[in-house]
Order: C-alpha cells, then structure tokens, then sequence
C-alpha cells in the first residue's frame, strides 16, 4: 500500500520540490494545497487559505493522509515583510496552530514541520539541537519570524504529548536553503536573488550587497534537503523532536556573492550599501543528530550547488 503524503504550499519553493521529488517515488501517494499560485499537476492539487480553520479542516478530512508535510507559510521579500509584519505574523501563527491542531484531531500519524535556524540568536559558531545557551531567537530584523517558529515548535511538543504519541511532529531546523523554484525576482533569498542579477547583468555591471556582507550562511542545497525528508518519512515509528538540517558550516555574505558573480563568467564589481539593514550572522548547524539516527549528511558542497542552481536558472528563467 501506497502512503499518502500530503503536502501544504505545494506551489512554493521548498513545497514545489517536495511535492515534484515524492510524486517520483512508488511506494507514495502525493497530494498537494496552494493558494498563491499553481501548477499543473493531474487533480491533485488543493486551492485554499488554511488560515481559515474550516478550509484546513476540510482538507486533512478528505485526503487523511498518512504523513503531512507543512510547507506552507505567509512569506515576502524584506521590504514587504518590515511593512505588514504583524498581518504576516499574525497569519503564520494561526496557520501553523491549524494545521498541528487538526493534525492530531485527525489522527495523522506523522506531521513534518518546516522550522528554522531563527530559533537561535545571532552567533558565528556550531549550534546542536540541545545546546541550553540557545534559548534567544535571532535579533531584528527577523525576531518576528523566529518567534513564530519558536510557538510552532511548542504546540507541536504540547500536541504530541496531548496525542499520547499517536501523532508525533518531526521540527526540521533548517538553515539558508536554496535551489530551483526559489524566488529569482521580486525579493528572493540572497542565493536566488543574486544568482538573477548576476545571470542577467552584462560585463561591467555592479551587484549590491545590503549592509557589509561579513554575515554569515549556512547554505544547504535543496536536494540534500529533500534527502532529510526523505529519511525522516522512512522512520518506522517516528517521535516528536527537533533536528537541525544543514550544511554544517558558514560563508560570509560577501563569499557567496563572489562566488556567484565569478561563476557567471563576467566582469562584475561586488558593492556593499553600509545604509540598509541586514541580517545578522547565522549559527552553522550541527546535524550530527540526523547522521547519528537517520545516516543523513549534505553531499553537495556550495560551488557545486551554485553552479546547478545557475545552471537551473538560465534553463527556465523564461518561466518564471
């Protein structure tokens, strides 16, 4: 028998791969919900706003799949976000509240959480799931996105435990993911949006960096991500936790950006805006934990990784 999977923000960018990377596989049954935009994908796909609790409702009644996978999320660019913040805040939590809620109401035995490595402050070493000190989510300008995960992550312990285990929550604390289907234009991620400018810049053309770009990245390409999940679907009786999922170390704003604009071929000058804000460094992640129980570790290294995701982009930028 086939298990079914469903997956939330199944048009999105970590949702698009998910949904495209299980539809492959045999052993599952894909299904997917969206509400921005769609694709076409063979009657399996769910149009509706699961901040609303009868939509969310509806859905896990119909499909009652066997493992949920929440990718869905309000999200914008920078300036968008600093500019409704609390309207986006506001639709995650109850959202998020939605979905874990009906989740164990329902009995889905397994719910996979898209967490974040916001959850941890602003620090420029190695961070494992059970280090005491990180207890203080990042700093501005993202204290509202981390806060947010930070009450995802308790009601899922607190409905877990309700649930007396029939319905355990895997949290999955990810660092900078990056990959097809990310947002090239109109206020990406750093790696998409850069990886953009660079591929359609000309020779002498000048890439802006916000801030002083000694920030630093954890950067995990999309397909070791995938493999996590993979892995994490495969337990045979999960439980409730956490797990960090990255790369395992740091580059600098200023790096990946080089490294980008080296790769596209052209004469292209880095410009950093010391005026506009930035985001603070990010911890790399320990993931020893999911090499320890799941054999998991990322196999693509950055270059490689920017090189595919280039790549990707001159393919299909005209779709986009």
């Amino acid at each position: 028998m086939k298990t079914c999977v469903l997956i939330t923000g199944a048009s999105g960018f970590i949702g698009r791969n998910l949904f495209e990377y299980f539809s492959k596989k045999d052993a599952t049954e894909v299904f997917g919900a969206y509400r921005t935009r769609s694709f076409p994908i063979n009657g399996k796909l769910y149009y509706g706003n699961l901040v609303r609790e009868e939509v969310a409702r509806s859905l896990l009644k119909e499909v009652q799949p066997d493992v949920l996978i929440h990718a869905a999320a309000a999200t914008a660019g920078f300036q968008d976000f600093k500019q409704r913040e609390a309207q986006f805040i506001h639709d995650n939590i109850v959202m998020n509240a939605h979905i874990i809620a009906l989740a164990a109401k329902y009995k889905v035995p397994h719910v996979i959480l898209l967490g974040c490595s916001l959850v941890y402050p602003s620090i420029d070493s190695i961070v494992a799931e059970d280090d005491v000190q990180m207890t203080k989510p990042l700093e501005d300008p993202y204290s509202g996105g981390a806060k947010v995960k930070c009450i995802m992550e308790d009601l899922a312990w607190q409905y877990g435990n309700l649930s007396g285990g029939r319905t355990a929550y895997t949290i999955i604390r990810h660092s900078n993911i990056y990959g097809p289907y990310d947002k090239f234009k109109g206020g990406g991620h750093l790696i998409a949006a850069k990886i953009a400018e660079a591929v359609d810049a000309h020779d002498g053309d000048t890439i802006c960096v916000r801030g002083p770009g000694t920030e630093r990245r954890d950067a995990l390409h999309i397909d070791d991500f995938l493999c996590f999940v993979d892995a994490a679907i495969s337990q045979r009786a999960p439980r409730t936790g956490a797990w960090n999922v990255g790369y395992g170390s740091a580059y600098s704003v200023n790096e990946i950006v080089r490294k980008i604009a080296d790769m596209s071929g052209k004469k292209l000058t880095l410009v950093n805006d010391f005026s506009a804000n930035s985001t603070p460094t990010q911890p790399a992640l320990n993931c020893q934990k999911a090499k320890s129980i799941f054999g998991w570790r990322p196999k693509i290294k950055l270059n490689d990784g920017l090189q595919m995701t280039m790549e990707w982009y001159k393919a299909n930028k005209r779709l986009l």
